[in-house]
């Protein structure tokens, strides 16, 4: 693995960090975090290439899912883009992997314009290694029928299509169905969530999907692998945030006085500063790490679980801090730092807390521990 970006990588972060910056500015985003930001930042996206970066050159794509994508999701964290850019692209994975090229190659191509939103419930919000589906499906006619509920899915309601796994008949079937929000029988239940990105419920009572819109065939290890990606890059969007307060934050101290002269002087704040810069390049490291694993397709569960401890933590503490540095503006409404802290603690606990991830740590060590047969 490099650890020193390429001159192409860089300029990628670049173009991306642009983009991001000009379409979820948040003195914007305040007021509209919306479909307006997300309306916006999809379409420069799109123009530039963007959301074509994970997916296969087979289907359309540029092939560049690991660090490159990862990328994308850390200028994104910087920018405290929308959650639809994410959730959408990670939809776009799940059908490239799970269902056959000419049904991907068609889905894709609304991804990859921007023209298609959707998210995605295939795994525990409380745990992306439990992904035994919480639907119930059974076949009738040209479809399926669907019931039950999904918890805690990120944009239920402000997407073209959410994505849910089911179980045939009580079986170890698995099928994927690709759902409008406002299908008969589907019925959302807001949360009054801590972020500005809408989360809630989704219940489903006879709601049927026409073939078209299943993938048969879906199985448990495919669905594993797709909550791994899903946190790798989460994890570096946890990257992109922390740096981006700590950069805002340092640059405060810079020009903000007591005592006639910068508090940036003070040998406490310089400590408190250099603590923080050192937990965000472990993070980095740990994130970029796992990227790379992800991107090359090897196995990647030790490369994630380490990935989501470093990032978690300095993600949270990172927010905290800075919001003591800042004084009585790090707690002020006017002050943009809170938007970040709000999306640490919602990324803290998203897909799996930090116990959680201890968890899949460890069953990684027992695994590799085991004499081979």
């Amino acid at each position: 693995m490099r650890v020193a970006s390429t001159a192409e990588q860089r300029d990628l972060q670049a173009t991306l960090g642009k983009l991001f910056r000009d379409t979820c500015a948040t003195d914007r985003g305040r007021v509209d975090r919306g479909t307006g930001v997300a309306a916006r930042a999809l379409s420069a996206l799109a123009g530039a290439g963007m959301l074509a970066l994970p997916f296969s050159a087979e289907l359309g794509g540029a092939g560049a899912l690991g660090y490159e994508t990862g990328v994308l999701f850390e200028q994104g964290g910087r920018a405290l883009c929308p959650s639809v850019v994410y959730t959408t692209l990670l939809a776009g994975l799940v059908v490239e992997r799970c269902a056959p090229a000419e049904q991907a190659r068609t889905w894709l191509t609304g991804v990859m314009a921007g023209a298609t939103t959707a998210t995605t419930a295939l795994w525990s919000a409380d745990d992306m290694r439990t992904v035994r589906p919480t639907l119930s499906a059974q076949h009738i006619g040209d479809g399926v029928r669907i019931d039950g509920t999904v918890r805690f899915v990120e944009n239920p309601h402000d997407v073209d299509f959410v994505l849910v796994s089911a179980a045939v008949d009580g079986s170890d079937q698995w099928i994927v169905a690709m759902i409008p929000p406002d299908a008969p029988g589907l019925r959302h239940q807001a949360l009054n969530a801590l972020g500005r990105d809408p989360l809630g419920h989704v219940k489903l009572d006879d709601c049927r999907v026409p073939s078209d819109r299943v993938i048969e065939g879906v199985s448990a290890d495919v669905v594993h692998q797709l909550g791994e990606i899903a946190v790798a890059l989460q994890c570096m969007e946890m990257v992109g945030g922390s740096a981006r307060v700590l950069d805002d934050t340092v640059a405060y101290t810079r020009h903000r006085e007591q005592f006639g002269r910068p508090i940036a002087s003070f040998q406490a704040v310089q400590h408190i500063v250099a603590d923080l810069r050192i937990g965000l390049d472990a993070a980095r490291l740990s994130a970029w790490r796992a990227a790379w694993r992800i991107g090359r397709a090897e196995p990647a569960a030790r490369a994630v679980a380490i990935a989501k401890l470093h990032c978690s933590s300095a993600y949270k503490t990172t927010t905290l801090q800075c919001h003591q540095l800042m004084g009585g503006m790090g707690f002020l409404r006017e002050s943009d730092l809170h938007l970040w802290s709000e999306r640490a603690k919602l990324t803290e606990i998203r897909n799996g807390s930090a116990d959680v991830a201890l968890g899949w740590l460890a069953d990684s060590l027992e695994k590799s521990a085991r004499p081979r047969t």
